[in-house]
């Protein structure tokens, strides 16, 4: 397994003690070949995403949705991904940004390409790392916090290679972070090319799982509406519209592609006439969500950006798999949120959205409370 640390203005003469530190905790699970590049960077910019906050209730960690702060993503993507190239874990280590409400000390948010990728934000070359214990009487020293921030956010990439549920947290807010060698379970053996392959089969039957969803989804005759307003974009294939959902969560999509907008030609929207479909319609987008600049998994692209900043997809399929896709990760980061909480997050009021409008409408639409639980969707 390659890991490439880049330490971004910390040249410190303790690196090497750290990388041996790190290689020794995860001997027992995978022996870790680590590359360390120094860069200098000034002023990286940051940005705030979505994500988990992990707070601490009378000792014990808590992870809620909730904002968090990241390096700039399109920074991240033109500055650092090109230093990616052949590592399977790449952990850009900041030495030179000050501690900032928000600002978590080690962050993981996904791959590039085949690499899963890294924050950490320590900014001190000699530190402890304190962890207070359930019960809140005395504070676990864990150790190096830089050492031991990278071993964090490793596990989490690790997570994401062998396609598991994440207890990084878990273990690691209970003082058990060892328990993580013997939980996670890599492909056997866990050589490069063989991760590779088992992430392209991955990719394959995810894309064969959304040609069937479409199938299954899709009405052979165009809508009425396009008959009575023919347009020229009507001499297109029919775009799939879906029927009888087969699970809860399909349902749960379809009311936000309802709520979202997307409507064939010769539609009126909130008293808008559109000959040649709604914006979302037309971008094969039924999420409508808005274009990531993080980059899109193979099986979705090529994905271009409209002018207005929303995702345009290849086709209908594979938008609705993108939805699908974004639906179900969102509820597995939290899965204890009830409808309401989760549209807190998936629309929130910042972006200029009514959440709480949106959860009454989806709830009434698939026929529970807001306070159902977003878990449920996928039982």
């Amino acid at each position: 397994m390659r890991v490439l640390i880049i330490a971004n203005n910390c040249p410190w003469a303790s690196w090497q003690t750290k990388i041996d530190a790190i290689k020794a905790f995860y001997a027992p699970l995978t022996a870790l070949e680590i590359d360390i590049k120094y860069t200098d960077f000034e002023n990286v910019p940051l940005n705030n995403y979505p994500g988990l906050v992990t707070s601490f209730v009378n000792g014990v960690a808590v992870d809620n949705l909730g904002t968090d702060t990241q390096i700039d993503r399109d920074w991240f993507q033109a500055n650092i991904v090109p230093l990616l190239g052949g590592y399977d874990i790449a952990i850009f280590q900041l030495g030179d940004i000050a501690p900032q409400p928000g600002l978590p000390l080690g962050i993981s948010f996904g791959e590039y390409g085949s690499t899963w990728c890294c924050e950490s934000f320590v900014n001190a070359e000699v530190s402890q790392l304190y962890l207070p214990v359930p019960n809140g009487e005395y504070m676990i020293n864990a150790g190096d916090l830089a050492t031991v921030i990278i071993e964090h956010e490793i596990s989490h990439a690790l997570y994401g290679i062998a396609l598991q549920h994440d207890r990084t947290h878990e273990f690691f807010y209970s003082g058990q972070f060892a328990k993580v060698l013997t939980d996670i379970v890599l492909p056997v053996p866990s050589s490069n090319r063989l991760i590779t392959l088992y992430k392209q089969l991955v990719t394959l039957l995810q894309e064969e799982l959304g040609i069937l969803q479409a199938q299954s989804r899709s009405d052979p005759m165009p809508p009425s509406s396009q008959a009575q307003n023919p347009a020229p974009e009507t001499t297109q294939a029919a775009k799939p519209t879906a029927t009888a959902s087969t699970t809860l969560l399909d349902r749960f999509c379809e009311a936000i592609k309802n709520y979202e907008g997307f409507a064939g030609p010769g539609s009126t929207l909130n008293g808008v006439f559109y000959p040649n479909g709604t914006p979302a319609y037309r971008n094969n987008n039924p999420g409508n969500c808005r274009y990531s600049p993080v980059g899109y998994l193979p099986y979705y692209e090529p994905v271009e950006r409209s002018a207005d900043d929303f995702a345009i997809f290849k086709d209908y399929a594979t938008g609705w798999l993108y939805l699908e896709n974004l639906v179900r990760e969102k509820i597995q980061a939290n899965p204890s949120a009830t409808i309401a909480q989760f549209f807190a997050v998936y629309a929130p009021a910042s972006d200029g959205n009514d959440p709480v409008r949106y959860a009454q409408t989806i709830a009434q639409e698939i026929g529970v409370e807001t306070s159902f639980p977003v878990r449920n969707l996928l039982a």
